[in-house]
C-alpha cells in the first residue's frame, strides 16, 4: 500500500469523525431544546393548574409532579450518554487529524465548550427540579 493510499484513508477517516462529532454535538443541542421545551409546558400546567386557572384533578397535577421529577432524570441520562458519544468522536477527530496533518491544529480548546455546556445543562436540570419540588409543596400546603 502506496503513502499516498495510506494518507487517503487517515483523511477520510478524519472527515467521518468531524461529521460524526458534529452529529453527536447537534443531537445534544436537539435533546436539550426538547427536555426545556417539554418540562416548560409541564410547569407551566401544573402552575395554572395550582391557581385554579385549569380545572385538573388534584391527583393528575401531583403525577405531573412526579412525571417532570422522571423527566429529569431521563434528561440527566440521556445528556451523559450524549456526552460521551460527543467526546468519543471529537477525541478521533483529534487522533486523525495529528496522523493526517501530523500535528494537532483544529481543536485548541479541547472540549471547553462542551464541558461548560454540560455544567450549564446540569444546573438547568438541577433548577427544574428545584421548581418541581417547590410546586410540590405549594400543592401539598393547599390542599
Amino acid at each position: 500500500m502506496g503513502n499516498s493510499e495510506e494518507l487517503q484513508k487517515v483523511t477520510n477517516a478524519y472527515h467521518a469523525a468531524i461529521e460524526l462529532w458534529k452529529l453527536a454535538s447537534e443531537q445534544i443541542y436537539s435533546r436539550f431544546a426538547a427536555m426545556l421545551t417539554g418540562n416548560s409546558i409541564i410547569i407551566a400546567i401544573i402552575g395554572l393548574a395550582i391557581v385554579d386557572k385549569v380545572n385538573i384533578p388534584y391527583c393528575l397535577v401531583k403525577w405531573l409532579i412526579v412525571g417532570g421529577f422522571v423527566l429529569c432524570i431521563v434528561w440527566l441520562f440521556f445528556m451523559i450518554a450524549g456526552w460521551h458519544v460527543e467526546v468519543y468522536y471529537r477525541e478521533k477527530a483529534i487522533e486523525f487529524e495529528k496522523d493526517a496533518t501530523g500535528k494537532e491544529i483544529a481543536f485548541p480548546l479541547k472540549g471547553v465548550a462542551s464541558w461548560s455546556f454540560m455544567v450549564f445543562t446540569i444546573i438547568t436540570i438541577i433548577v427544574f427540579m428545584v421548581i418541581y419540588g417547590a410546586l410540590l409543596g405549594i400543592l401539598l400546603t393547599r390542599s
